[in-house]
This record gives structure tokens, sequence and C-alpha cells, in this order.
């Protein structure tokens, strides 16, 4: 029948309406996405475009079991990170956290649309690639290859969601980016910069900060400065940081 209900509608309400915080560890699946399913983009940009607290909203799909409708996200749940760089717990707390805080910073600047969608989905899953790489090497955890590791579940999720093409291009670079300032000794130079630009594209160097500042405030009590400041002002200055990637004739 017409109205009929899909059979996650109602862990989609529970989901929406649940306070408590659940903690069920899920395994990835290795299926390709399915098709998204009517409705499905229109329920995240609703999200994306109020969403109060992406921490309450994990929180709850945890509990729930929502969060296995998204096996690339799910297989963050538990996923462990060295407590002297995320004091803030497993890898899908960090990500709801990250995603809080490029939704308060999307607020100030007033970001709406499809950069607001960019640079909150950006967070959310900037760190997929943790769990397939995360390793205890002599004693310490650490997640080398991580940001290049990323690019495919997230391809995989930003599918399985609905997110327009246009939404997927730009996350893509970016989570595959995001940590480009600690690979860069010394801090950027103009050459630096260009480099990244052109990597980043269709992103802009504005996606990309974004994501890297959210991902540095999503850390709890260890949240730090972020790096980007630099990056974009020297961008500016270059006449490289419009949309879509390096202006003409740079």
């Amino acid at each position: 029948m017409p109205d009929a209900e899909r059979p996650d509608d109602e862990l989609w309400r529970r989901t929406l309406a649940a306070a408590a915080v659940g903690d069920p560890v899920v395994r990835a699946s290795a299926a390709p996405p399915r098709p998204a399913a009517p409705g499905e983009w229109e329920r995240w940009r609703g999200l994306l475009d109020h969403a109060a607290s992406w921490e309450a909203f994990i929180g709850a799909a945890r509990s729930t079991g929502l969060l296995e409708r998204y096996p690339e996200l799910a297989a963050t749940a538990g996923v462990p990170q060295n407590p002297e760089w995320h004091p803030e717990g497993d890898v899908l707390t960090h990500l709801a956290l990250s995603a809080d805080a490029a939704t308060a910073a999307c607020d100030r600047a007033g970001l709406s649309g499809t950069d607001r969608h960019v640079a909150i989905l950006g967070a959310l899953v900037h760190d997929l690639g943790k769990a397939t790489t995360t390793r205890v090497r002599n004693g310490r955890i650490s997640s080398y290859g991580h940001a290049a590791a990323g690019a495919e579940p997230a391809r995989h999720l930003l599918a399985r969601i609905g997110a327009p093409e246009v939404v997927g291009e730009r996350i893509v670079p970016v989570v595959v980016e995001h940590m480009t300032p600690l690979s860069t000794p010394g801090g950027p130079t103009p050459r630096a910069v260009r480099r990244l630009v052109r990597r980043l594209e269709p992103a802009s160097i504005a996606d990309w900060a974004r994501v890297v500042d959210a991902d540095r405030a999503g850390r709890a009590s260890g949240a730090t400065a972020s790096p980007t400041a630099e990056w974009v002002a020297i961008a500016r200055e270059e006449g490289l940081d419009r949309h879509g990637g390096l202006a003409a004739g740079a």
C-alpha cells in the first residue's frame, strides 16, 4: 500500500526520540552499499540542517540498532584511539563530536545548503579509515594510513544515504587530505598550498579547513587549535581560495 512503512522507519523514530545511549559494537559489512531508500537523503538532510546534537543522535542510533544500517559508520564503534590525542574515547565518539563541532561552526558562519552538508558530513566520515588501520604498535595505538583508507568507506556511506554526487565529490578528497598539516614539516608554503588545492579539487580549501578544524575540536578535553588558518591565508594571498580549485592563471 502507498503509505506502507519501510522496516527502518520505526528505528528512525525511536532513534530521533531516544535519550539513552547504548553501547553495541557492530561489525562492518563487506557488501557494497545498497541503493538509497526513497526518502533516505531527506532524512539525512534534515539532520544536517537541524540536528542539535550529533553525539545524542549517534548514541541513540547505537542503542536502537539503527547504526547497523550504516556499517561503515558502525565499524568505528569500539575502535580505540591514542588517549594522548583523543581522550574522548573511541572513533565513533570522535566522529560524533567532530560533527557537532562542524555544526556549531556552520551555525556561527550562517552556512547553509551544500557547503553546510559537506562540512558536517565530512566531519562525520573523516576517520572511517581507522576501522581498518588501527593497530597497537610498541604499546601505542596508531592508525597509519587511515586518511587514504577512508576514501572508499566514505564513498560507500555517502552512496548508502543517497547523498548528491556533488556532496560526495567534495567530501572524499577532504577525507584523504585531512592529515596534510601533520605531514608538512615546517608549515605551509605557497607551493605546498598550491599542491593541496590541486589535490582537493573539486573541493575547496574552505571545505578542507572546516573538516580539519572540526577534527581538532571534536576531542573533548583534548581539543587543540587548528592549523588551517595559515593555509587558508596563503591560499587567499595566492588567489587559490575560490571554490573548485585554482583561480584562473594560477
